[in-house]
């Protein structure tokens, strides 16, 4: 069985910096071959590991890129599954491809289910489809998706749109995959679940800055395999480490210019709350801001 991991790329922070690390670590096995793929091109070629595209380069354009870097790939390449990626996925390749024996090599389309739009109203119909940050499609997939891709609604985010198109209009049966998340921080040795393939890592949606993801990446990649032969030992050895990241991490994430920015915006709607609610509980002041709303923008009084 050929596994090929296409991973989405692009000349932006932090996707830029990651590739490097990336195959320093999981990118770098013989037992399956990888490939970098970015918009921005004039025309489509690959150059070592990096396939250059002559598609888009914003978020409106994934689609567009991935159905160039399938076509591409389907013409010039050699593989029985793709596994889609982003740069921010650590990959342990032993167990992706025993996942991948324990599962069908036809008709695949495998990972962690999702829903958009992400927002919770059940009265809006949201469609399902598998998390672009790591999914494996089959080669007949591959082959379905490029048949139709007059049919793919190109306006959605490339993993949607695929999911949209195979699960709704084509009624591919998805098959449950897994992945461990890492947003809050330093990822600590006891919390590493070995039994993953899949690993993501994103710093941002919580004020770490970006740049940390090359540590959680290559810590990761130094810590399984030693959690894999004795457990005890892999965090005992990593228990200095974890606390000194562990802290690297948070100053980082306290001297981050967004997340102060975002502490003074929450102490500022806590300080108007707190003004209002002193206001309300008296209903002299509340008259008197009552009658004030006349003259001024006193919405909150009613």
């Amino acid at each position: 069985m050929k596994l090929l991991i296409l991973v989405a790329n692009s000349n932006f922070y932090p996707s830029n910096i990651m590739i490097p690390f990336l195959r320093k670590t999981w990118g770098n096995d013989d037992r399956v071959k990888v490939i970098y793929y970015q918009g921005g091109s004039e025309e489509n070629y690959l150059d070592g590991d990096k396939l250059y595209l002559n598609a888009g380069t914003s978020l409106d354009d994934t689609c567009e890129k991935l159905l160039a870097a399938l076509e591409w790939i389907n013409k010039n390449e050699q593989f029985d599954i793709i596994f889609r990626a982003t740069t921010t996925t650590y990959l342990d390749i032993g167990n992706i491809l025993k996942f991948l024996y324990q599962n069908k090599s036809e008709n695949l389309y495998a990972g962690i289910l999702d829903y958009y739009p992400p927002i919770a109203d059940d009265k809006i119909k949201k469609s399902r489809f598998l998390s672009g940050a790591g999914y494996f499609i089959s080669k007949d997939i591959v082959s379905l998706l490029l048949l139709n891709q007059s049919k793919i609604d190109k306006n959605l985010w490339d993993d949607v749109a695929v999911g949209k198109f195979l699960i709704e209009d084509k009624n591919i049966l998805h098959t449950k995959g897994y992945r461990q998340d890492f947003y809050d921080g330093y990822p600590l040795t006891k919390d590493i679940d070995i039994k993953n393939y899949h690993y993501r890592f994103s710093s941002g949606k919580k004020f770490y800055p970006r740049y940390l993801e090359i540590i959680t990446l290559l810590s990761l990649h130094f810590r399984t395999n030693l959690i894999k032969h004795n457990r005890k030992v892999a965090i005992a050895t990593f228990l200095l480490f974890d606390l000194i990241f562990y802290l690297v991490y948070e100053i980082s994430k306290i001297l981050n210019p967004l997340y102060i920015s975002q502490l003074l915006k929450n102490l500022n709607r806590l300080k108007n709350k707190l003004i209002v609610s002193i206001i309300k509980s008296n209903k002299y002041t509340l008259n008197f801001f009552r009658k004030l709303k006349r003259f001024s923008n006193f919405e909150n009084f009613k």
